[in-house]
């Protein structure tokens, strides 16, 4: 396949016949200040505008100047670099994305996944089907989800070609088969076989089950019914696949001035409030003594009286170890704060809080909801590849 796709890459690179309209060197260098200015005085705006700027460059120069943005950038100016790579096609950016796709830092290759979902078309089609060979399961799941996101059925020659060799992991090819048979309308490959929860894939092997134990849950019995669907779901698992499960709850945080909110993860217990309860902190073995255990925690839980606190528990989540994918089952409800607003989360900056917090996991969120949520929570599945079911 490697071969195939470079060559196809190299006659696409031929074809490409708009010229760099390059940034000089010294308006260049005086951005990259501009930037690294505007960050440090906290000035996000201006920061995002240098970047923007920098991004109509569409030249080599200007593109590993984004490049440089992929490890470690506030959300802000991680899209705003995503953006502007995704806008460029002349030949030298082209030919630099696709030695970067072959040989970059997966830091490099995750934002460029990103870039190419967005800029779509036949180069991105191949230069997606170039990162499929990385030895990196993050970086494939990232061009895996591009693909599909992007619909480039142009990748489906690559992606079965991909699927036919040997994918890094058994996660992977369960999501390399889902997103070839989304691509072809159901018509080739085959539904994901692995784990499920309320009959639809989960796809992945190493799986943190996060339920909803806000007051809402409290509603029309949906805790009971979401407690039968994730032990269901545990049941099923077979002995080599691992798990853990995540309780969540939230609190009003009114009146909180703690500043450790602000920096990071929430810890478990807020004003007093224990939001966030675990299992265990690893994924294990789907064993008797394990599903014993598993089974007596979901039991013992009962609807709090707080809020819920979606993206959170989903901040908790991909950052469990080795975990592969992620099963949300909620009441469809969020009340998260923005604490640089001093507002709570709309859909939009939730979904682009989960975004932040997955973009060097790339762990596929999948989604069980009750009637009635909030159609963010279907997206929340979408931009990472995962599922989404709506409970009864």
């Amino acid at each position: 396949m490697r071969w195939t796709v470079v060559g196809s890459l190299l006659s696409a690179l031929a074809l490409t016949l708009c010229p760099a309209e390059e940034l000089s060197r010294e308006e260049l260098q005086e951005l990259k200040q501009t930037l690294r200015q505007s960050l440090l005085k906290g000035k996000m705006d201006e920061a995002v505008a240098a970047v923007t700027k920098i991004g109509s460059g569409d030249s080599k120069a200007s593109a590993l100047v984004l490049l440089g943005l992929a490890h470690n950038s506030p959300p802000q100016i991680y899209e705003a670099a995503r953006a502007g790579l995704a806008g460029m096609s002349s030949g030298e950016v082209d030919t630099m994305i696709s030695r970067k796709c072959k040989l970059g830092r997966a830091e490099e290759q995750l934002l460029l996944a990103d870039a190419l979902e967005q800029r779509g078309g036949s180069f991105a089609s191949l230069a997606l089907g170039t990162l499929l060979d990385s030895p990196d399961p993050r970086v494939v799941r990232g061009a895996l989800v591009a693909i599909e996101r992007a619909k480039l059925a142009d990748a489906r020659g690559a992606l079965e070609t991909w699927l036919q060799g040997a994918p890094p992991t058994h996660a992977a090819r369960l999501l390399g088969l889902h997103v070839l048979h989304e691509l072809s309308g159901g018509e080739a490959g085959e539904a994901a076989p692995g784990a499920t929860c309320a009959g639809a894939p989960v796809l992945g092997e190493q799986i943190v089950f996060v339920l909803d134990t806000s007051a809402g849950m409290a509603k029309d019995d949906r805790l009971a019914k979401a407690k039968a669907t994730l032990l269901a779901a545990i049941q099923a698992l077979a002995p080599e696949q691992r798990f853990t499960v995540l309780a969540y709850s939230g609190h009003t945080l009114e009146g909180l001035a703690e500043p450790e909110l602000e920096r990071g993860a929430y810890p478990p217990t807020v004003g007093g409030v224990t939001w966030l309860r675990s299992l265990g902190e690893r994924v294990e073995f789907a064993k008797p003594l394990w599903l014993e255990k598993a089974q007596a925690f979901v039991d013992g839980l009962q609807p709090a009286e707080e809020d819920a606190f979606v993206l959170r528990a989903l901040e908790a989540a991909v950052s469990v170890p080795l975990a592969e994918a992620v099963v949300l089952i909620s009441g469809g409800d969020f009340s998260d704060v923005d604490h640089a607003r001093s507002e709570r989360h709309s859909p939009e900056s939730l979904l682009a809080g989960v975004r932040a917090a997955n973009r060097y996991r790339r762990v596929v969120i999948n989604v069980r909801s009750f009637s009635g949520a909030s159609p963010a929570l279907a997206e929340l599945a979408a931009q990472s590849g995962g599922t989404y079911v709506e409970l009864e």
